[in-house]
């Protein structure tokens, strides 16, 4: 999937801003992480979030980023690429390889429909 550079400029201006921020910490808030948990971030973007999800789970856990866009992919890349524990995928929400990244089904979303998911081991 193309990603219009202005889109994904406006969408890095806007997680920058207040509002931006504050919609990842309710996303973390409505959440509970534990080290070694496996997140996955469904339509993760330029991976705004993945870094704080990296941390969340430690080094004995994973996050899984998955968004259709290898443009936003990149810029995720960028963000987050120091991190050992994060995977990012160039997919969407109903590819069937979706399922070998887990086990168990992910959980239903909690609060946000854009919230990742928390899947058990």
């Amino acid at each position: 999937m193309k990603f219009d550079r202005d889109v994904g400029r406006l969408q890095r201006l806007m997680a920058a801003s207040t509002a931006g921020i504050n919609r990842r910490q309710a996303i973390l808030d409505s959440m509970t992480i534990k080290p070694g948990d496996r997140i996955i971030d469904v339509g993760c973007g330029a991976g705004h979030l993945l870094g704080h999800l990296a941390k969340a789970v430690g080094d004995t856990g994973e996050v899984f980023g998955l968004d259709p866009s290898a443009d936003q992919l990149a810029q995720a890349k960028a963000s987050c690429g120091d991190f050992t524990n994060v995977q990012l995928l160039e997919r969407g929400l109903t590819t069937p390889a979706l399922l070998t990244i887990c086990v168990t089904p992910p959980l239903p979303h909690r609060r946000l429909n854009t919230s990742p998911t928390l899947m058990p081991r």
